[in-house]
């Protein structure tokens, strides 16, 4: 039977991977913007992910709430280290969600305006993010302001930007079908391998005992978890949660399971 650490980090783990691959696929969608100028495809690609953005995000606010509640000194540690990049993350999240919201109900000069906002706060957005998870990885990351910053997780912060970019044109050939659909592909063909070779060098980059970091930031993580009694209390509640979310979730894709017209 598993420990309630392990629980712990496991629920951690599904709450972070259900954002990047959903929230990840609407911040690729807004940064494909920047490659699609016909105003007729640009709100067929809003509209493929007005429904579901506010949605996707609950997961980060789940991950970040069951950080606190399970593992509080990891992150105290962690958001120490990097609250600018945290910062600029949240703060992008809320110029995206602003600039998609408002692009429909604004004339076309401003709607061109927000469609670049839109591609640079989602861009600002995947990398932090692919960043962040970079310093986790760095085996000569300290505890400053621009860690984030180094070689190890600037290439991250492009991979994301990447891997975004990859699922966003899936999604899309996916909703739009059709020139915009067909192009979508061909630019999945060209960024794939672009993409692999970024994570070569990320891997040239790694130390060979990365392994043994990344073992020892587990270890880490079980370490600092919180009392065994908050734990059970967070589980509990999370067996409720999560189901509920993911039950919401389900829904709101079959409703908007068809093309985009």
């Amino acid at each position: 039977m598993m420990s309630a650490e392990l629980l712990s980090a496991s629920l951690l783990a599904f709450t972070l991977l259900m954002y990047v691959a959903l929230d990840g696929t609407d911040l690729g969608t807004g940064m494909l913007f920047a490659l699609f100028h016909d105003d007729d495809d640009r709100r067929r690609m809003a509209a493929s992910i007005l429904p579901l953005w506010d949605a996707n995000e609950t997961w980060l606010v789940l991950f970040a709430a069951g950080l606190i509640a399970l593992f509080p000194a990891v992150y105290a540690v962690i958001f120490s280290a990097l609250y600018l990049p945290v910062f600029i993350m949240v703060l992008a999240l809320l110029v995206r969600a602003v600039a998609l919201e408002y692009r429909s109900h604004a004339s076309a000069s401003m709607r061109r305006r927000l469609d670049r906002v839109h591609i640079i706060a989602s861009t600002l957005a995947a990398f932090t993010q692919g960043a962040m998870a970079g310093c986790l990885l760095d085996p000569n990351a300290r505890a400053t302001t621009f860690t984030w910053l180094h070689p190890i997780p600037l290439l991250g912060g492009c991979l994301f930007i990447g891997g975004y970019c990859l699922a966003g044109c899936l999604w899309l050939r996916w909703r739009l079908g059709g020139r915009a659909g067909n192009q979508c592909i061909t630019l999945f063909w060209i960024g794939l391998p672009l993409w692999l070779l970024m994570i070569a060098g990320l891997y040239c980059l790694l130390p060979e005992n990365i392994s043994d970091r990344v073992t020892a930031l587990f270890i880490q993580l079980l370490n600092a978890s919180a009392p065994a009694q908050s734990q059970r209390f967070v589980l509990w509640g999370s067996a409720f949660v999560i189901p509920m979310v993911v039950l919401y979730h389900s829904l709101v894709f079959w409703m908007f399971r068809g093309k985009v017209k």
